[in-house]
């Protein structure tokens, strides 16, 4: 892997170091798993981390989308 140097605001640095002394992880694998986490939830709900909160969709609209995409697979037979 290649170093990527990060630079972290006091308060957040304070966050990820609790966190790793916690679990008994280094530093890097605390980011590591953060950024994989991030990147994983945003393939799987196709959220763009440049939108501001606002510009979300909320939970309630999510699970709208949800229902309707449920509700047309149903509808769709399998040709035989």
């Amino acid at each position: 892997m290649e170093p990527i140097p990060v630079r972290l605001p006091r308060e957040l640095q304070e966050r990820v170091d609790h966190l790793a002394k916690r679990l008994s992880i280094s530093r890097s694998s605390v980011l590591r798993l953060a950024i994989v986490q991030w990147l994983d939830a945003a393939d799987r709900h196709g959220m763009n981390p440049m939108i501001r909160e606002e510009e979300m969709p909320t939970e309630s609209a999510m699970a709208e989308r949800k229902k309707t995409t449920c509700r047309q697979s149903r509808k769709k037979k399998p040709e035989s």
